[in-house]
């Protein structure tokens, strides 16, 4: 009646339905999809929370984090090679089970590949058979050196232990023969037979045939080593719960990586990275290694050439690190 605008008054019965206000950037905007902020400011719609963030997996290449994109650059705008696949290239030393009795086949399987996992051995359990001839195939197809845990008695085959192992011999003379049998009264005939076999084990206990493989393959491990040289120095670390040994003659560099205080081995026939400081391995392993660069540690004996112009460093591997202005003429006395 007095002229002014009307507006209807609500229904006080009907409960009042206010919009949701979503909070972005601060700024508190109705939750219509259409709806424009106040200020006019351009609003971006914040992630769902709720929802977990996933980032791309980060590959280490030259202490660099690259985003894991086949085609990604890297920050710095530097040559970036990738880390060649050491597993592939190393030489391990195959093992050869053959065992009648499929519960101590796996037994033996089992024991065999933790003890070379704990203790880093540079082996492998290629095969696990109760057939003799399965075996000697096998080693026909990938002929060189390599470890036999072999029973006496094979059941059901035309021939038992002691004539597999003689056929081994003639494709394997190098090869280490371990014998693992109930029946200690037959280790005389590895004699007889002149199989040179490195060790006889007898299934008393569980226990004590595991620790007759273990020992089995730590006096391979050690004779192996005497083989290639008495003198030969190795260098120690403990990798997790695996203690790694690496000549040193084999070591192409130390890499200071980007995460605290982890330095990686770059080595002929492996990688890995563990605990420890460049200052404190330049101490240990004397004049044979170089600081080239804040984040290298160079085997001199292990250089190729050098790039002077772009301060790089070819390995005889083909592996590239960098070093610094002030040791370049360092490094040509040394060359």
């Amino acid at each position: 009646m007095s002229g002014c605008r009307a507006e209807k008054r609500r229904n006080y019965k009907q409960p009042l339905v206010r919009p949701v206000p979503q909070r972005i950037y601060g700024r508190a905007l109705l939750a219509a999809e259409n709806s424009l902020p106040m200020s006019g400011r351009r609003v971006e719609k914040r992630r769902d929370y709720k929802q977990p963030l996933v980032r791309p997996v980060p590959q280490r290449i030259y202490g660099r984090a690259l985003l894991a994109a086949e085609n990604s650059l890297p920050m710095s705008g530097r040559r970036v090679e990738k880390r060649r696949d050491y597993n592939k290239e190393r030489k391990m030393l195959p093992v050869y089970i053959c065992e009648d009795e499929e519960s101590i086949r796996g037994m033996q399987r089992e024991c065999l590949e933790k003890q070379i996992m704990i203790e880093g051995y540079d082996m492998e359990v290629v095969l696990c058979s109760g057939s003799p001839r399965e075996v000697l195939e096998a080693v026909k197809k990938a002929p060189g050196r390599g470890i036999y845990f072999l029973d006496v008695e094979l059941k059901g085959e035309a021939m038992d232990g002691f004539a597999l192992g003689r056929e081994i011999r003639k494709l394997d003379p190098r090869g280490f023969l371990v014998y693992v049998t109930a029946y200690g009264n037959l280790a005389f005939e590895t004699f007889r037979y002149h199989l040179e076999a490195l060790d006889y084990i007898v299934k008393e206990s569980r226990e004590k045939m595991e620790e007759g493989l273990r020992q089995s393959l730590f006096v391979i491990t050690q004779r192996m080593r005497a083989e290639q040289g008495e003198h030969r120095e190795y260098f120690s670390v403990k990798v997790m719960d695996v203690v790694k040994h690496v000549p040193v003659d084999e070591i192409l560099f130390f890499e200071a990586t980007a995460r605290t205080h982890r330095i990686a081995l770059h080595g002929m026939n492996d990688w890995f990275d563990f605990i420890g400081s460049l200052r404190e391995l330049e101490g240990q392993l004397g004049s044979r290694f170089l600081r080239t660069h804040r984040a290298y540690l160079v085997n001199v004996d292990q250089i190729a050439e050098l790039d002077l112009k772009g301060r790089e460093i070819r390995m005889k591997n083909g592996e590239r690190c960098l070093f610094s202005r002030n040791v370049k003429g360092a490094l040509l006395e040394r060359m």
